[in-house]
Parts: C-alpha cells; structure tokens; sequence
C-alpha cells in the first residue's frame, strides 16, 4: 500500500472516531436533560413534607402544592407557582408568585401561605410581615426555605 492510501486511511480513522465520539457525548447529553431537568423541563415531587402533601412542578408554569389522594392524584390546595416552600413537622410554610423569574412583573410582591397538614386549614395570602406573624401566632418555626428552581434536593422525577 502507498504512502498516500495508508495517510488517507489514518485521516478517515480519525474523522471517523472524532464523529462517533460526538455522537456518543451528544446521546449522553441529551439523556441527562431528560433524566435531570434542565432550562424549565422535567417535571418532579417533592414528597419529604408532613401529612400527605406534595409539591408537584407539572411543567415550568405549574409548581403547586397538592394532598395527595391516590397514587398519581391529588387535590390542588395552592399554587400554581410556588417558588420557595418551608416545612416543620405540622406546617408547611408556601412563597407563591406570579411565575417563573422573568415571566413576571419585577415589582410583583410575594404571597405567603401556611398550611396546617393536622387538619387542612389553609391560611394567607399573607404579604411578608403578616406571613411572619402568623407563624408566630401559630409557633411555626420552619426549617430554611428551600427553592423549587432549581429542583430542590430530594425532589423525584
């Protein structure tokens, strides 16, 4: 074989191991964004809350929270976008917003709920200093918030 074929040989090699390689790392990609979420997708619960509720993030536009009723249903209780949530062992603490950052108006002030997973009472909307003084009313004394973007720790797909 001539020195030029065993050079064009070498180089298809090359390009050749070069394609299937990127093709590899782009299958690899693309089955992370689906198994972890990424730019809004990928819809989880997080279940790690007293009683039987959930926060489910349905799509980008929808992180609610719901009791759970069934396997795969439950009843709304608030929402449909909760973007931060706190919990102690009877209350869930709820910052419910317009939106996703950047969907919203910037001025677009929180509302605060507190949901008691004794026996179901919802109370808020609250604005931050009425939501501090419920929680001191009712002894709530939550654990940090914790984000719902991106997905909380913990959360399942």
């Amino acid at each position: 074989m001539s020195k030029k074929k065993k050079t064009v040989l070498i180089v298809l090699a090359a390009v050749g191991g070069f394609v299937l390689l990127c093709a590899l790392l782009i299958q690899a990609f693309l089955f992370w964004m689906m198994t972890h979420g990424l730019g809004g997708s990928g819809d989880w619960a997080y279940t790690d809350l007293p009683g039987e509720y959930e926060i489910w993030r349905i799509n980008g536009e929808d992180i609610s929270l719901i009791k759970k009723t069934s396997e795969n249903g439950g009843d709304y209780i608030v929402g449909p976008y909760i973007a931060a949530f706190c919990k102690d062992q009877r209350y869930i603490g709820l910052q419910r917003t317009e939106g996703p950052a950047g969907d919203t108006q910037e001025d677009a002030a929180p509302e605060y709920y507190i949901v008691d997973s004794a026996d179901g009472a919802v109370y808020g909307p609250f604005s931050s200093e009425e939501y501090a003084a419920q929680c001191e009313a009712l002894g709530f004394r939550p654990d940090d918030w914790i984000r719902t973007v991106p997905t909380p720790e913990g959360a399942e797909y």
